[in-house]
């Protein structure tokens, strides 16, 4: 990872969430990380399969991007294969529907103090487990 004299930012992790769309919580960990504009870097994310069934429509590993006063959204680069990604806001969600590696690609894109449009591409480096 690049580091420049570009905003830095940090992710978060949630253990539970307040929105409908992301009703469940689920046990996941991931590293902390760092952005600067056009910088590329990787989130280990470890997380657990979602469970079979009803619940499974809403149990996600959720992350929080902080600090991102100027956010201007997410792009999908590389859309992951063992499970489903959603994006809402400040949020990115993850459900593991199947054990095993997975990997998704986001473009990150948020505004300088000058409304300047910055951009960093952030890889998932996701590993489902059936537990923690």
């Amino acid at each position: 990872m690049r580091l420049g004299s570009g905003a830095i930012f940090s992710l978060a992790l949630l253990a539970a969430t307040t929105s409908a769309a992301f009703a469940a919580p689920m046990k996941c960990q991931h590293n902390a990380v760092r952005l600067c504009d056009h910088c590329d870097t990787t989130i280990v994310w470890n997380v657990v399969q979602a469970p079979q069934g009803a619940a499974a429509a809403h149990s996600f590993c959720v992350a929080v991007w902080q600090n991102l006063s100027g956010l201007r959204g997410f792009d999908l680069v590389e859309a992951p294969h063992l499970g489903t990604i959603k994006f809402h806001t400040y949020r990115i969600a993850y459900r593991g529907e199947k054990l095993g590696h997975d990997r998704a690609m986001v473009r990150v894109k948020w505004s300088d103090r000058n409304n300047n449009e910055k951009s960093a591409v952030v890889t998932y480096d996701i590993n489902v487990v059936a537990s923690m």
